[in-house]
């Protein structure tokens, strides 16, 4: 099993944590269809995406219609930095669409350890830039 595929066909609703960060990372200033994703957030569910203890889920949406614009491949839409309590960086954040539909939130760590889902005031979020 890689990174981001689900671990099991359960979903469940989004934890107050969960929904607030999603929702942060979709109020980004130049997200391309915001609007689109916003809405297919509002019904989104989750399923565990990884089985090393971090705070990734897969995504699990039916209603909100996908983007027409995206590419039909699986992109990242946000990304972020995860701060550590002395402000220092200790993971990263990848909001993920897959078609035109929401499909993974990722948590990524740079220290010995599996990241839990950061609360928003302890990420800094952007729209993905392409490094290319």
């Amino acid at each position: 099993m890689q990174h981001g595929e689900q671990v099991s066909g359960a979903t469940r609703d989004l934890t107050v944590a969960e929904r607030e960060l999603l929702n942060a990372m979709l109020q980004v200033d130049g997200l391309e269809d915001g609007e689109a994703l916003r809405r297919q957030a509002a019904t989104a569910r989750a399923a565990s995406s990884c089985g090393c203890g971090c705070g990734s889920i897969s995504l699990v949406v039916t209603d909100g219609g996908p983007s027409e614009s995206w590419a039909k491949v699986s992109l990242p839409a946000v990304e972020g930095d995860v701060l550590g309590g002395d402000s220092e960086l200790i993971g990263g954040l990848l909001l993920f669409q897959r078609d035109g539909w929401l499909c993974d939130l990722e948590v990524n760590s740079f220290i010995d350890e599996p990241l839990p889902l950061p609360a928003v005031d302890s990420a800094r979020l952007r729209r993905y830039r392409d490094a290319g």
